[in-house]
């Protein structure tokens, strides 16, 4: 057994919260375990064929190899037979216990209480009168339309502060395996985070121990770096590990295999992902959420932020001046002055979607066709990634990572994905509510693409 810690300093507020409610701080050694994963998947493409296993090893019968051949027999039916395979290898499963172990150490007085405008009466409770450092105005997080924009959903939440230190302690059953863990963990400080609102920036934090690497190297080639290390110490994993009492080995069973523009579920592969310059920097964590999320209405100027004005792009199809706004095509088809089918090209910025229009609210999720009880159909990851970093002076700088990926069940060729118009209120005289409608989200990632790559605010 080996056993190992690793600082890390955070760059960007984490909100990792036990209860929505209270917003009561919890991250756990499964809250890391379960960011790993993720970013697992996504570099386990450039790798492994994860939908087959080698059926050339496959045995015919049970008397050939019973262990063998039930391991084939178990992953038969999964899509992804291969990636669950070495997914359950290396972070464990029902039937089997991780190779590894992690928990995590922090200093409670780094927390701070974060309060959404429509929520600051809290901040009378008894329970906060006793606290150190509960105004939010204490932490980096501000109470401003950039911070409540940013952090939209949250009402409540206690977060690790920036500059703040926290531990992370490791247990590996060898050394394949904690060189695998240690690779995910550097991608995931580079292109992930922990906690709520990721996506938007937040949970961002550097290892102290890399904090050399901060070098004249650009960030697509640090990714690159440490993609290229994630892939060999994962195939050193495969061509080591030993399958218990099947005498065979992992490299046995999968298939080596180099997949690309993969649209399944985000990843890592070559062409399924497209890093950004924002040409962001800012001194502080304030100016720069301000400078990516702000939207502020001046006597005599208009200032909105890079990630806002890119939605305001999208939603014109990248072409200001000859298309007109989905949303306003939207709004008349709920007004029932159009009955054309509307495209909602912002949807690639995560589900659902919430929208006023008179004196009809209505939100836009996926369309949940016979899975209505999923949550997972109704709601979806930004496609798009904002990841803010700090040089060697402390000061902010930020890129953004698009990440293709399927947003929900494809229909007819040409029409894109369908997404669902569902009212969730009306305040007409009858009270009924408007019909629900359809929308949809056109597939087209190369134009997509396009726009992120030439926008410039």
């Amino acid at each position: 057994m080996i056993y190992a810690q690793v600082k890390c300093k955070v760059v960007t507020p984490i909100i990792s919260r036990k209860d929505p409610q209270t917003g009561e701080f919890d991250l756990t050694g499964q809250s890391i375990k379960g960011v790993l994963h993720f970013w697992f998947r996504a570099v386990a493409p450039r790798i492994i064929n994860i939908y087959r296993l080698n059926e050339d090893n496959k045995p015919k019968s049970p008397k050939e190899n019973k262990e063998l051949y039930e391991l084939y027999k178990t992953y038969e039916k999964e899509k992804y037979a291969g990636l669950k395979l070495l997914e359950n290898e290396i972070f464990g499963s029902q039937k089997k216990k991780a190779p590894f172990g992690v928990w995590v150490e922090y200093n409670k007085d780094d927390l701070r209480i974060y309060n959404s405008n429509k929520n600051k009466n809290r901040n009378n409770t008894d329970e906060n009168k006793n606290r150190k450092n509960t105004d939010e105005n204490n932490g980096s997080i501000k109470s401003n339309g950039a911070f409540t924009y940013a952090l939209y959903g949250i009402e409540r939440a206690e977060y690790l502060d920036v500059d703040s230190l926290f531990t992370l302690h490791f247990t590996f059953e060898n050394k394949n395996i904690e060189n695998v863990i240690s690779s995910l963990l550097k991608l995931t400080s580079l292109v992930g985070g922990i906690g709520a609102k990721t996506t938007k920036g937040f949970g961002r934090f550097e290892i102290i121990q890399n904090e050399e690497e901060k070098s004249n190297k650009s960030v697509k080639e640090r990714i690159e770096d440490v993609l290229n290390e994630a892939e060999l110490s994962i195939k050193e994993f495969i061509e080591s590990k030993e399958i218990l009492n099947t005498q065979k080995k992992l490299k046995d069973i999968l298939i080596y295999a180099t997949q690309t523009e993969l649209l399944d579920f985000p990843n890592l592969c070559k062409g399924s992902y497209l890093l950004k310059d924002t040409k962001i920097k800012a001194a502080d964590l304030s100016s720069v959420i301000s400078k990516i999320y702000e939207k502020q209405k001046y006597t005599e100027s208009y200032s909105i932020g890079w990630y806002r004005q890119l939605k305001y792009v999208i939603r014109h199809n990248g072409e200001l001046k000859k298309s007109k706004d989905s949303l306003i095509k939207l709004a008349e088809v709920l007004k029932g002055r159009s009955k054309e089918p509307v495209e909602i090209p912002v949807a690639f910025l995560g589900l659902p979607l919430q929208y006023s229009f008179g004196n009809v609210s209505v939100k836009i999720n996926q369309d949940a066709g016979e899975k209505k009880e999923d949550i997972r159909i109704t709601r979806k990851p930004s496609c798009l990634r904002i990841l803010l970093f700090r040089d060697r002076d402390g000061k902010y700088f930020v890129n953004a990572l698009l990440l293709k990926s399927h947003v929900s069940p494809r229909i007819e060729k040409g029409k894109g994905y369908k997404l669902s118009i569902v009212p969730t209120k009306s305040k007409k005289e009858n009270n009924e509510k408007p019909e629900k409608k359809e929308a949809y989200l056109s597939a087209d990632w190369e134009k997509l693409s396009e726009f992120i790559t030439k926008f410039e605010k």
